[in-house]
């Protein structure tokens, strides 16, 4: 089965082709939290982005078929340097 996702607030769409059904209990995967503000109060770099922060068990796990789905079409580059 094929299907179209998008985020939460209905944004961009993605399409995830061959999708199978599991129940998310049998998934077995851990609990996750994501806090946006302390990110990027440690990090500089991410400033400005749009990163939402989460808190709770992941509801869709996205297998090595659909790999190019996810991936943002925004990029930073950042050089770090070491002063020694």
């Amino acid at each position: 089965m094929n299907l179209w996702a998008s985020s939460a607030d209905g944004g961009r769409k993605l399409l995830l082709q061959s999708v199978r059904t599991v129940e998310v209990e049998k998934l077995m995967l851990p609990y996750q939290n994501l806090d946006c503000k302390e990110l990027t109060a440690k990090f500089n770099h991410l400033q400005g982005l749009d990163i939402a922060s989460y808190d709770g068990l992941p509801g869709i796990l996205i297998g090595l078929n659909n790999v190019h789905a996810p991936i943002e079409s925004k990029v930073v580059r950042i050089r770090i340097c070491s002063h020694n």
